[in-house]
Protein backbone atom coordinates (compact mmCIF):
# COMPACT_ATOMS: atom_id res chain seq x y z
CA UNK A 1 0.00 0.00 0.00
CA UNK A 2 2.87 2.04 0.69
CA UNK A 3 4.56 1.66 -2.83
CA UNK A 4 1.18 2.62 -4.42
CA UNK A 5 0.53 5.80 -2.52
CA UNK A 6 4.20 6.68 -3.24
CA UNK A 7 3.67 6.27 -6.93
CA UNK A 8 0.37 7.97 -7.00
CA UNK A 9 1.73 10.97 -6.16
CA UNK A 10 4.34 11.10 -8.23
CA UNK A 11 2.15 10.70 -11.00
CA UNK A 12 0.02 13.78 -10.14
CA UNK A 13 3.74 15.46 -10.40
CA UNK A 14 3.96 14.57 -13.93
CA UNK A 15 0.55 16.40 -14.84
CA UNK A 16 1.24 19.64 -13.49
CA UNK A 17 0.49 22.26 -16.87
CA UNK A 18 3.35 22.34 -19.35
CA UNK A 19 4.81 18.82 -19.05
CA UNK A 20 4.66 16.03 -21.52
CA UNK A 21 3.45 12.49 -20.64
CA UNK A 22 3.67 9.61 -22.80
CA UNK A 23 0.90 6.75 -22.05
CA UNK A 24 -0.27 3.21 -23.21
CA UNK A 25 -4.41 3.80 -23.37
CA UNK A 26 -5.76 1.05 -21.08
CA UNK A 27 -9.22 2.22 -20.95
CA UNK A 28 -11.59 4.08 -23.02
CA UNK A 29 -14.87 6.60 -22.36
CA UNK A 30 -18.23 6.01 -23.67
CA UNK A 31 -21.04 7.90 -24.41
CA UNK A 32 -20.14 11.66 -23.95
CA UNK A 33 -22.92 13.12 -22.97
CA UNK A 34 -22.39 16.81 -21.95
CA UNK A 35 -24.63 18.22 -19.37
CA UNK A 36 -25.09 22.13 -18.31
CA UNK A 37 -23.63 23.47 -15.36
CA UNK A 38 -24.76 24.59 -12.24
CA UNK A 39 -23.84 28.67 -12.53
CA UNK A 40 -21.14 30.15 -9.55
CA UNK A 41 -19.79 26.77 -8.50
CA UNK A 42 -16.55 27.13 -7.83
CA UNK A 43 -14.18 25.00 -9.93
CA UNK A 44 -16.38 25.38 -13.45
CA UNK A 45 -14.53 26.43 -16.58
CA UNK A 46 -15.49 29.17 -18.27
CA UNK A 47 -16.96 27.18 -21.35
CA UNK A 48 -20.33 26.20 -18.57
CA UNK A 49 -20.23 22.71 -19.54
CA UNK A 50 -19.59 19.34 -17.43
CA UNK A 51 -18.55 16.04 -19.42
CA UNK A 52 -20.12 12.61 -18.10
CA UNK A 53 -18.31 9.70 -19.24
CA UNK A 54 -17.95 5.85 -18.16
CA UNK A 55 -14.84 3.95 -18.46
CA UNK A 56 -14.49 0.26 -18.18
CA UNK A 57 -11.62 -0.61 -16.26
CA UNK A 58 -9.45 -3.86 -17.49
CA UNK A 59 -7.09 -4.73 -14.73
CA UNK A 60 -7.90 -2.11 -11.71
CA UNK A 61 -10.41 -2.25 -9.17
CA UNK A 62 -12.96 0.58 -9.61
CA UNK A 63 -13.67 1.29 -6.08
CA UNK A 64 -9.71 1.38 -5.37
CA UNK A 65 -9.25 3.23 -8.61
CA UNK A 66 -12.29 5.82 -7.53
CA UNK A 67 -10.48 6.81 -4.48
CA UNK A 68 -7.20 6.98 -5.98
CA UNK A 69 -8.01 9.42 -8.12
CA UNK A 70 -10.20 11.80 -5.65
CA UNK A 71 -6.80 11.60 -3.34
CA UNK A 72 -4.86 12.91 -6.61
CA UNK A 73 -7.38 15.25 -8.07
CA UNK A 74 -8.98 16.26 -4.67
CA UNK A 75 -12.66 17.51 -4.28
CA UNK A 76 -12.30 20.31 -6.92
CA UNK A 77 -15.45 21.49 -7.81
CA UNK A 78 -18.18 19.62 -9.39
CA UNK A 79 -15.87 16.80 -10.02
CA UNK A 80 -17.98 13.36 -9.27
CA UNK A 81 -16.60 10.11 -9.43
CA UNK A 82 -19.12 6.63 -9.30
CA UNK A 83 -17.62 3.09 -9.21
CA UNK A 84 -20.02 0.45 -11.00
CA UNK A 85 -19.16 -2.30 -8.55
CA UNK A 86 -20.87 -4.90 -11.01
CA UNK A 87 -19.45 -4.40 -14.48
CA UNK A 88 -15.71 -2.48 -12.95
CA UNK A 89 -16.59 0.45 -14.43
CA UNK A 90 -15.85 4.20 -13.20
CA UNK A 91 -18.44 6.86 -14.10
CA UNK A 92 -17.09 10.37 -14.26
CA UNK A 93 -18.49 13.71 -14.55
CA UNK A 94 -16.37 17.00 -14.70
CA UNK A 95 -15.51 19.83 -16.51
CA UNK A 96 -13.57 18.97 -19.75
CA UNK A 97 -10.40 20.38 -18.07
CA UNK A 98 -10.61 17.87 -14.75
CA UNK A 99 -12.20 15.26 -17.28
CA UNK A 100 -8.44 15.28 -19.33
CA UNK A 101 -6.61 15.15 -15.96
CA UNK A 102 -8.73 12.08 -14.57
CA UNK A 103 -8.43 10.34 -17.87
CA UNK A 104 -4.79 10.30 -17.95
CA UNK A 105 -4.60 9.25 -14.26
CA UNK A 106 -6.79 6.32 -15.12
CA UNK A 107 -5.13 5.23 -18.68
CA UNK A 108 -1.71 5.41 -16.62
CA UNK A 109 -3.50 3.41 -13.53
CA UNK A 110 -5.63 0.91 -15.34
CA UNK A 111 -2.89 -1.17 -17.09
CA UNK A 112 -1.16 -5.14 -16.77
CA UNK A 113 2.14 -3.78 -16.59
CA UNK A 114 0.97 -1.39 -13.60
CA UNK A 115 -0.18 -4.30 -11.39
CA UNK A 116 1.79 -6.77 -12.46
CA UNK A 117 4.78 -5.14 -12.32
CA UNK A 118 4.87 -5.16 -8.30
CA UNK A 119 5.82 -8.42 -7.00
CA UNK A 120 4.04 -9.62 -4.52
CA UNK A 121 5.35 -12.70 -1.87
CA UNK A 122 2.75 -14.78 -0.35
CA UNK A 123 2.51 -17.92 2.10
CA UNK A 124 0.09 -20.81 0.96
CA UNK A 125 -1.24 -23.27 2.97
CA UNK A 126 -3.26 -25.91 0.92
CA UNK A 127 -5.26 -28.77 2.87
CA UNK A 128 -6.69 -31.65 1.17
CA UNK A 129 -9.58 -33.04 2.96
CA UNK A 130 -11.49 -36.25 2.09
CA UNK A 131 -13.76 -38.30 4.38
CA UNK A 132 -12.43 -41.20 5.42
CA UNK A 133 -13.20 -44.79 3.45
CA UNK A 134 -16.77 -46.58 5.25
CA UNK A 135 -14.73 -50.00 4.16
CA UNK A 136 -12.17 -49.44 6.93
CA UNK A 137 -10.94 -53.22 6.52
CA UNK A 138 -9.93 -53.05 2.63
CA UNK A 139 -6.30 -51.30 1.70
CA UNK A 140 -6.06 -49.72 -1.38
CA UNK A 141 -3.35 -52.08 -4.16
CA UNK A 142 -2.16 -52.18 -7.28
CA UNK A 143 -0.99 -55.50 -8.59
CA UNK A 144 0.83 -55.76 -12.12
CA UNK A 145 1.14 -59.68 -13.81
CA UNK A 146 2.82 -60.34 -16.34
CA UNK A 147 1.06 -63.57 -18.79
CA UNK A 148 2.15 -65.23 -22.29
CA UNK A 149 -1.43 -64.99 -22.95
CA UNK A 150 -4.39 -62.55 -22.91
CA UNK A 151 -7.02 -63.19 -19.81
CA UNK A 152 -10.61 -62.90 -20.79
CA UNK A 153 -13.03 -60.84 -18.90
CA UNK A 154 -14.62 -64.40 -17.83
CA UNK A 155 -11.49 -65.99 -16.56
CA UNK A 156 -10.97 -62.44 -14.69
CA UNK A 157 -14.37 -62.41 -13.36
CA UNK A 158 -13.98 -66.46 -12.00
CA UNK A 159 -10.69 -65.36 -10.14
CA UNK A 160 -12.21 -62.48 -8.49
CA UNK A 161 -15.45 -64.32 -7.04
CA UNK A 162 -15.74 -64.76 -3.79
CA UNK A 163 -12.23 -63.17 -2.90
CA UNK A 164 -13.33 -60.21 -0.86
CA UNK A 165 -12.26 -57.28 -3.45
CA UNK A 166 -13.35 -54.13 -4.79
CA UNK A 167 -11.64 -54.12 -8.33
CA UNK A 168 -11.43 -50.61 -9.61
CA UNK A 169 -8.96 -50.87 -12.70
CA UNK A 170 -8.71 -53.83 -14.71
CA UNK A 171 -6.46 -53.28 -17.75
CA UNK A 172 -4.05 -55.69 -20.55
CA UNK A 173 -1.68 -55.02 -23.29
CA UNK A 174 0.68 -56.55 -25.11
CA UNK A 175 2.92 -53.63 -25.85
CA UNK A 176 4.60 -53.99 -22.47
CA UNK A 177 8.41 -53.87 -21.81
CA UNK A 178 9.38 -54.60 -25.41
CA UNK A 179 8.34 -58.35 -25.51
CA UNK A 180 6.02 -60.60 -26.45
CA UNK A 181 4.17 -61.26 -23.01
CA UNK A 182 0.85 -59.65 -21.83
CA UNK A 183 0.65 -56.84 -19.08
CA UNK A 184 -2.31 -57.25 -16.30
CA UNK A 185 -2.70 -53.93 -14.30
CA UNK A 186 -5.31 -54.56 -11.23
CA UNK A 187 -6.01 -52.08 -8.71
CA UNK A 188 -8.71 -52.39 -6.04
CA UNK A 189 -8.94 -52.71 -2.61
CA UNK A 190 -8.24 -55.78 0.01
CA UNK A 191 -8.69 -56.81 2.97
CA UNK A 192 -5.29 -58.55 3.39
CA UNK A 193 -2.55 -60.65 1.18
CA UNK A 194 -4.51 -63.79 1.94
CA UNK A 195 -7.29 -62.46 -0.42
CA UNK A 196 -4.84 -60.97 -2.88
CA UNK A 197 -3.33 -64.21 -2.89
CA UNK A 198 -6.73 -66.20 -3.98
CA UNK A 199 -7.28 -64.23 -6.51
CA UNK A 200 -4.11 -64.14 -8.10
CA UNK A 201 -4.03 -68.71 -7.29
CA UNK A 202 -7.08 -68.47 -10.00
CA UNK A 203 -5.17 -66.85 -12.86
CA UNK A 204 -2.52 -69.53 -13.92
CA UNK A 205 0.55 -68.82 -16.18
CA UNK A 206 0.84 -65.13 -14.37
CA UNK A 207 4.01 -63.71 -12.78
CA UNK A 208 3.59 -60.74 -10.21
CA UNK A 209 6.12 -58.11 -11.63
CA UNK A 210 4.61 -55.43 -8.92
CA UNK A 211 2.51 -55.29 -6.00
CA UNK A 212 1.86 -52.28 -4.04
CA UNK A 213 -0.52 -51.42 -1.05
CA UNK A 214 -1.21 -47.71 -1.22
CA UNK A 215 -1.84 -45.48 1.95
CA UNK A 216 -3.97 -42.09 1.35
CA UNK A 217 -3.92 -40.78 4.49
CA UNK A 218 -0.43 -40.48 5.95
CA UNK A 219 -0.57 -36.85 6.58
CA UNK A 220 -3.16 -37.41 8.78
CA UNK A 221 -0.39 -37.61 11.39
CA UNK A 222 1.67 -34.56 10.44
CA UNK A 223 0.62 -31.98 12.82
CA UNK A 224 0.32 -28.81 10.89
CA UNK A 225 -1.82 -30.81 8.66
CA UNK A 226 -4.22 -31.90 11.13
CA UNK A 227 -7.89 -30.50 10.26
CA UNK A 228 -8.34 -28.95 13.89
CA UNK A 229 -5.19 -26.12 12.46
CA UNK A 230 -8.10 -24.84 10.09
CA UNK A 231 -9.59 -21.57 11.37
CA UNK A 232 -12.89 -22.33 13.58
CA UNK A 233 -15.66 -20.55 11.25
CA UNK A 234 -13.72 -22.39 8.19
CA UNK A 235 -13.72 -25.69 9.79
CA UNK A 236 -17.52 -25.27 10.52
CA UNK A 237 -17.92 -24.40 7.17
CA UNK A 238 -16.21 -27.83 5.57
CA UNK A 239 -17.59 -29.90 7.97
CA UNK A 240 -21.11 -28.65 6.80
CA UNK A 241 -20.34 -30.34 3.62
CA UNK A 242 -17.94 -33.31 4.55
CA UNK A 243 -19.08 -34.15 7.49
CA UNK A 244 -17.62 -34.20 10.87
CA UNK A 245 -15.37 -36.83 10.09
CA UNK A 246 -13.56 -35.30 7.40
CA UNK A 247 -9.53 -35.96 7.35
CA UNK A 248 -6.51 -34.40 5.72
CA UNK A 249 -5.15 -36.54 3.15
CA UNK A 250 -2.89 -34.04 1.68
CA UNK A 251 -1.16 -31.09 2.97
CA UNK A 252 1.23 -28.49 1.26
CA UNK A 253 3.00 -25.18 2.13
CA UNK A 254 5.19 -22.84 0.56
CA UNK A 255 5.93 -19.26 -0.83
CA UNK A 256 4.36 -18.71 -3.88
CA UNK A 257 4.91 -15.00 -5.30
CA UNK A 258 2.42 -13.23 -7.90
CA UNK A 259 2.58 -13.51 -10.71
CA UNK A 260 4.58 -17.16 -10.04
CA UNK A 261 3.89 -20.73 -10.20
CA UNK A 262 4.90 -24.14 -8.34
CA UNK A 263 4.82 -27.71 -8.80
CA UNK A 264 5.16 -30.34 -5.81
CA UNK A 265 3.80 -33.14 -3.94
CA UNK A 266 0.78 -32.94 -1.91
CA UNK A 267 -0.35 -35.76 -0.20
CA UNK A 268 -0.18 -39.13 -2.91
CA UNK A 269 -0.86 -36.36 -5.50
CA UNK A 270 0.50 -33.36 -7.36
CA UNK A 271 -0.24 -30.16 -7.47
CA UNK A 272 0.25 -27.36 -9.98
CA UNK A 273 -0.43 -23.65 -8.86
CA UNK A 274 -0.37 -20.53 -11.09
CA UNK A 275 -0.84 -17.19 -9.32
CA UNK A 276 -1.45 -13.93 -11.26
CA UNK A 277 -2.93 -10.79 -10.04
CA UNK A 278 -6.56 -9.53 -11.03
CA UNK A 279 -8.82 -7.04 -10.14
CA UNK A 280 -8.21 -4.74 -7.08
CA UNK A 281 -6.73 -6.80 -4.09
CA UNK A 282 -7.93 -10.37 -5.42
CA UNK A 283 -5.89 -13.11 -7.25
CA UNK A 284 -6.06 -15.28 -10.07
CA UNK A 285 -5.34 -19.17 -9.04
CA UNK A 286 -5.44 -21.90 -11.55
CA UNK A 287 -5.22 -25.35 -9.82
CA UNK A 288 -4.11 -28.41 -10.96
CA UNK A 289 -4.36 -31.75 -8.92
CA UNK A 290 -3.13 -34.77 -10.68
CA UNK A 291 -1.50 -38.19 -10.05
CA UNK A 292 1.24 -39.63 -12.05
CA UNK A 293 0.61 -42.94 -12.76
CA UNK A 294 3.26 -45.83 -11.86
CA UNK A 295 1.87 -48.43 -13.74
CA UNK A 296 2.66 -49.29 -17.16
CA UNK A 297 -0.29 -48.61 -19.90
CA UNK A 298 -2.58 -47.04 -16.58
CA UNK A 299 -3.30 -43.27 -17.60
CA UNK A 300 -2.28 -40.88 -15.34
CA UNK A 301 -5.57 -39.49 -12.53
CA UNK A 302 -6.22 -35.77 -12.35
CA UNK A 303 -8.34 -35.00 -9.49
CA UNK A 304 -9.52 -31.41 -10.38
CA UNK A 305 -8.80 -27.91 -12.09
CA UNK A 306 -10.22 -24.84 -11.18
CA UNK A 307 -9.59 -21.53 -12.00
CA UNK A 308 -10.77 -19.58 -9.01
CA UNK A 309 -10.05 -16.03 -7.74
CA UNK A 310 -8.02 -15.83 -3.73
CA UNK A 311 -7.26 -13.11 -1.39
CA UNK A 312 -5.22 -12.90 1.15
CA UNK A 313 -7.78 -13.26 4.77
CA UNK A 314 -10.35 -14.83 2.60
CA UNK A 315 -9.85 -18.92 1.94
CA UNK A 316 -9.92 -20.49 -1.28
CA UNK A 317 -12.34 -24.15 -0.93
CA UNK A 318 -12.98 -26.40 -4.04
CA UNK A 319 -15.10 -29.17 -3.37
CA UNK A 320 -14.66 -32.35 -5.87
CA UNK A 321 -14.90 -35.91 -6.17
CA UNK A 322 -12.84 -38.47 -7.16
CA UNK A 323 -12.48 -42.47 -8.19
CA UNK A 324 -10.37 -44.31 -5.53
CA UNK A 325 -9.91 -47.95 -6.36
CA UNK A 326 -13.27 -49.11 -7.34
CA UNK A 327 -14.76 -46.58 -4.61
CA UNK A 328 -16.12 -42.62 -5.26
CA UNK A 329 -14.30 -40.09 -2.58
CA UNK A 330 -15.89 -36.71 -1.38
CA UNK A 331 -13.14 -34.41 -0.89
CA UNK A 332 -12.32 -30.39 -0.74
CA UNK A 333 -9.09 -28.67 -1.36
CA UNK A 334 -8.80 -25.78 1.00
CA UNK A 335 -6.41 -22.82 0.28
CA UNK A 336 -4.67 -20.17 2.90
CA UNK A 337 -3.54 -17.11 1.51
CA UNK A 338 -1.11 -15.50 4.02
CA UNK A 339 1.18 -12.25 3.33
CA UNK A 340 5.17 -13.86 3.44
CA UNK A 341 6.61 -11.47 6.23
CA UNK A 342 9.77 -12.76 6.45
CA UNK A 343 11.13 -13.69 2.41
CA UNK A 344 12.58 -12.00 -0.11
CA UNK A 345 10.38 -10.26 -3.03
CA UNK A 346 10.17 -13.10 -4.91
CA UNK A 347 9.97 -16.73 -2.95
CA UNK A 348 10.72 -20.26 -3.89
CA UNK A 349 8.35 -22.88 -3.26
CA UNK A 350 9.24 -25.39 -0.35
CA UNK A 351 8.03 -28.72 -0.40
CA UNK A 352 7.69 -30.71 3.26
Amino acid sequence: MMMRTLFVVSLGILLLPGMALSMERAATPSEVELTPSATGQPGISSVGTLETRIYELRYYDGVELADLIRNVTGEQGANVIVADERSNRLIVTAPPEQMRTIERLIQQLDTQAVRGSQVQSLMYRVYMLELPSKDQNLKPFSVLLERSSQLSPAQFMDAIEDAGLQIGTFLQSNEWAGNDKWGLAIQGRAASNDALKQMLAKIPDSQVRELKWDDETFTAAIPAAQVSRLPSQLLEHVRKFLGDEAQTVGYWFGGLSVPGEVKAPIGPWLIEMKAQPGQGADLVLEVRVSRESQTPFVPSAQLLSNTVQGRIGRPVIIGYNRESYGTRVMGAMVVLLEPDTTAPATAEAKTP
